[in-house]
Formats: C-alpha cells, sequence, structure tokens
C-alpha cells in the first residue's frame, strides 16, 4: 500500500468516525440515453412497501467484486428516505432520496472547461475507495478520438442538487474502441483524489454469461437503473430536473446483441449515460451486472436501451482495487 493510500484511508476512517457521532446528535431533526417518459399528467404517490428489490438466485464468484460497504453506512433497499414519498410516474421511475447504501455509492459527474462552464454531465458509480465507474462517451471526442478538454467533479449521492462531498477526477482507462465504432467498449473507469469509497461505499459486479437464455431469466424482471435524466422529476415541487435521481425499478435485460451490447428496458434519457445496472443476488450482496450506454432509435422512436457487459471492464475495475 502507498503512503497515500494509506493516508487517504486514515483520514477517510477519521471522518466516518466523526459523520457516524454527527448522525447520532442529528437523528431527531428533522449520457445520452434516450428512453422518454412524462411524469407531469401521471405522478402518483409510492408508499415504502411498494418498492421492491427481489433476490436474483445467482451468485458471486472468485473473478466478481462483492462491494464495500463502510462502518456507520446504513443499508436499504428503499430509495426513498425515511419521512418521504417517492413519485413514480408513467414511466415507471421513482425519486431517490435516500442517502443510504447502496443509492450512496451512486452519484452525478459533472464536466467544465477551463473558465469553469458547466459542458454536461453523466452518471457515475463508486466500484472502489477512489474510482469511479462510467460512460466513454462522457469522457471522450468521438470526432478527434480524443479525451475531452474539460474537469471532472463527481458528486456522490446528489440529491436536490446538493452533495455532502464533493472531489476531482481524471480519467485513468477506457474503451479505446468506443470512438472508433466499437459499440461495445462504451466504459471509462476515473480516479478520485479523494477516496470517497470509503464513505459512501463501493458498488460490488458480477459478470453473468447474459448469452445464457436461464441467467437473463433470473434477471428478468430484477433489475434496478439509477441516473440523472435530464427529464427527471419533472413539475414535482421541490425538486429540478436532473438534481435528484431517477430509479427504475424492476426492468429487465432482454437480449444480447451480436457485437456484444446488451439490451434492456430500464427507463432513461440524457444525463443517464453510465448509469449502473444492478441486481441483489444471493446473500444480499448488490452488484453492477452492466453498464447503460445509449439507445437505439427506429423512425425517430425509441425500441431499446443498451448496456455494457461487465466483461468488458471488470479487467481494468480490478487494478484499481486496493
Amino acid at each position: 500500500m502507498s503512503f497515500r493510500q494509506f493516508s487517504t484511508r486514515f483520514w477517510r476512517g477519521c471522518a466516518i468516525f466523526f459523520f457516524s457521532a454527527l448522525a447520532v446528535v442529528l437523528c431527531n431533526v428533522v449520457a445520452i440515453a434516450q428512453a422518454p417518459g412524462d411524469i407531469s399528467q401521471n405522478a402518483t404517490a409510492q408508499s415504502v412497501d411498494d418498492f421492491e428489490l427481489p433476490t436474483v438466485d445467482l451468485a458471486l464468484t472468485s473473478e466478481d467484486s462483492p462491494g464495500t460497504v463502510p462502518e456507520g453506512l446504513n443499508v436499504s433497499l428503499n430509495p426513498t428516505a425515511e419521512g418521504e414519498r417517492g413519485v413514480v410516474g408513467s414511466d415507471n421511475r421513482t425519486i431517490m432520496t435516500s442517502a443510504d447504501y447502496p443509492w450512496s455509492a451512486i452519484g452525478r459527474l459533472e464536466r467544465r472547461d477551463a473558465e469553469g462552464k458547466g459542458k454536461g454531465w453523466c452518471t457515475a458509480s463508486l466500484i472502489g475507495p477512489d474510482t469511479i465507474l462510467t460512460n466513454a462517451h462522457c469522457i471522450v471526442d468521438k470526432k478527434t478520438h480524443s479525451l475531452r478538454r474539460v474537469s471532472y467533479t463527481f458528486r456522490p449521492n446528489m440529491i436536490r442538487g446538493e452533495s455532502a462531498d464533493s472531489t476531482s477526477a481524471k480519467v485513468v482507462d477506457y474503451g479505446k474502441g468506443w470512438s472508433r465504432g466499437e459499440q461495445d467498449e462504451d466504459w471509462a473507469i476515473l480516479e478520485l483524489d479523494d477516496a470517497l469509497g470509503l464513505l459512501y461505499g463501493e458498488l460490488g459486479w458480477y459478470d453473468p454469461d447474459l448469452s445464457d437464455r436461464q441467467v437473463r431469466e433470473a434477471l428478468d424482471t430484477r433489475i434496478f437503473l439509477a441516473g440523472y435524466s435530464r427529464d427527471f422529476p419533472n413539475d414535482v415541487p421541490g425538486y429540478e430536473p436532473a438534481k435528484t435521481p431517477g430509479i427504475h425499478r424492476n426492468c429487465s435485460i432482454t437480449s444480447v446483441n451480436s457485437d456484444g451490447r446488451i439490451f434492456h428496458n430500464c427507463d432513461t434519457n440524457p444525463g443517464a449515460s453510465g448509469s449502473a445496472l444492478i441486481a441483489r443476488l444471493k446473500g444480499g450482496k448488490i452488484a453492477i451486472v452492466g453498464l447503460h450506454a445509449g439507445s437505439i432509435k427506429r423512425q425517430g422512436k425509441v425500441i431499446t436501451n443498451y448496456a455494457m457487459q461487465v466483461n468488458r471492464w471488470k479487467k481494468s475495475a480490478q487494478s484499481r482495487q486496493w
């Protein structure tokens, strides 16, 4: 372990102790993916009991990652904070207001130019103490095949446009073939200046054989996706679009394309690029089973969304684990 890693772990450990103590004191105080939906007309309140995240009859192997939940961080499968009600629209998305794991490990990756002007954002997930996962198209200029000339800031668990922490990020690896037409290489891994995974947790990953129909059937209607789509939440008091994640629960991986991409039916929109497809496996482990990247249109209408398989990026992710 390097001195930098040891130092980061030490100070983040101190932070965990401090914030855990603070929580006790305050506990009584009150990318481009097109799958459009309109919640302004059909939004309805959702009870906490209505949210389901069933266990998938699949288990991690030694080649996969179990993820990490920091000591003192609560785990909750319900994305709605206690005392609040989620909003569900006709497009099946729910507002995420929980700061518990695994929701805590999902955040917004923002781009800014040299003058500090915002140049867009994607969704990203913590997969290591100082490592996040997103799409290559979020960090690469497809025309020049070069990295975008911008700075990156990661804001974990952003809710209503606010995040308790934020840190700069730099690109360390990505699918080099994406900008040259290899659509199954749309992934990127960035290193954070601060090891926020020690505070917010790290999502594990599971590399299933999605060409196996039985594996897809095991995951059927048992996947969720959380992303900062630019259209959601919309027309909901107290919320601005893209400032709070929307979650589509109980969606599915429908098929595997000949080029290796996986197709899924989770609701997304621009800004949700880089969102993880996540499942709850045997033993309760929460694991990434795919990386959302975009959508496919026919005659101007979205017919399906697609994602990267875990096997495209897991070797790079493994090299980043402490």
